[in-house]
């Protein structure tokens, strides 16, 4: 996929960028990948469709964590079914207009859609639903469960996939910046945003999950060159090396 792209030299520049940071920080990026917070919802799925919800335009370690922690001492547990019955009080929690009609119907579609599906555990209902949508990944508002949902959007629902565990990135400011950072030519519309990490994924071989940690990073700002000669491209393979095989040299 995304044979064309390949060709720009601002995709070599990124890759060429990424490539050398997985080098030199492979065992740094595996600690955080075994760390990572994204299993941190499993039998917590009232708090995760908070999260999502209320990671739109917010700092997320210093609103939306606490948030979501002081949420589930008012709720007093942090299921879809505690949601749903005692919500999440806009006033009380700081929420903008809109988002709390938004997160209790989500809880609520999720928690149908297991009777539909005669799903009673709630993780399971959550990946079943991530894993009916991936091909809806790109059309979430045609999604009825939650793209469809008033306030949700391309990035939010690839968010609730991700956190569904579905393997997918989100599209949000971060992902643009880090990416215009590392020299990548940053396209305006979120689909092609989703695009461009599909490709860059599968060329560094790594998972979409992956990518999405990847670039938490802070990455030291050197010059690179303008990507000729790519040190980690295999012409045999036509392809990029693996972690492993990066680690290994």
């Amino acid at each position: 996929m995304g044979t064309n792209i390949r060709i720009s030299e601002e995709y070599k520049h990124g890759m060429f960028a990424l490539a050398e940071f997985l080098k030199t920080n492979a065992k740094e990026f595996r600690k955080r990948m075994s760390e990572s917070e994204l299993t941190s919802f499993t039998n917590r799925r009232g708090s995760m469709v908070l999260d999502v919800v209320a990671s739109r335009q917010r700092k997320y370690e210093q609103r939306v964590i606490p948030m979501v922690q002081k949420w589930e001492v008012f709720a007093e547990g942090s299921t879809l079914e505690i949601m749903v019955t005692k919500g999440c009080p806009a006033k009380i929690f700081g929420l903008r207009s809109g988002e709390e009609e938004t997160i209790v119907k989500i809880a609520s579609n999720f928690l149908e859609y297991g009777n539909l599906n005669g799903i009673r555990d709630e993780n399971q209902i959550c990946a079943k639903w991530a894993q009916e949508v991936e091909d809806m990944r790109f059309a979430y508002d045609l999604d009825p469960v939650v793209g469809g949902v008033k306030g949700i959007g391309l990035a939010l629902f690839n968010y609730m996939r991700m956190l569904s565990g579905s393997d997918t990135i989100k599209p949000d400011v971060r992902v643009k910046k880090k990416l215009e950072e590392l020299g990548f030519k940053v396209p305006k519309c979120d689909i092609s945003v989703m695009f461009l990490c599909e490709s860059i994924a599968q060329d560094l071989d790594i998972s979409l999950v992956e990518l999405d940690q990847l670039l938490w990073f802070d990455f030291i700002k050197d010059k690179y060159d303008d990507g000729a000669g790519m040190l980690f491209y295999t012409t045999e393979s036509q392809s990029w090396k693996t972690i492993d095989k990066l680690n290994k040299e």
